[in-house]
């Protein structure tokens, strides 16, 4: 489309290419959610396999190659055992999680 088209030939053009018109946030909504959430689970001190993969900290990866990568790539103590119950969910250092995210590149601060 070039020039000047009127409004009917616009419409015509937005049906043809499956286009629409709307606000912003109701676009941007699930982005914004999914920011949101990262802030958040950012600012605690330990996170479980689970968050990691909800928040899509690693990318958007299943919660058993989180346990997969956080094995591989975590130091000796970074991943925890929080409680003392022997069947208590692992956890691993918030600081563990943002190193082997800069190292996935997909780190965003």
């Amino acid at each position: 489309m070039e020039g000047l088209i009127s409004i009917p030939e616009l419409m015509q053009h937005m049906k043809r290419e499956n286009l629409v018109i709307a606000p912003a946030h109701l676009v941007m909504k699930e982005q914004t959610h999914l920011e949101v959430l990262r802030k958040k689970t950012l600012a605690k001190k330990s996170l479980a396999y689970s968050e990691i993969a909800k928040a899509k900290l690693w990318g958007d990866i299943t919660q058993k190659r989180v346990y997969t990568i956080a094995k591989e790539f975590a130091k000796e103590l970074e991943i925890i055992k929080p409680g003392n119950k022997c069947n208590s969910p692992e956890k691993i250092i918030i600081s563990a999680v943002i190193r082997i995210a800069k190292q996935r590149n997909t780190y965003e601060n």
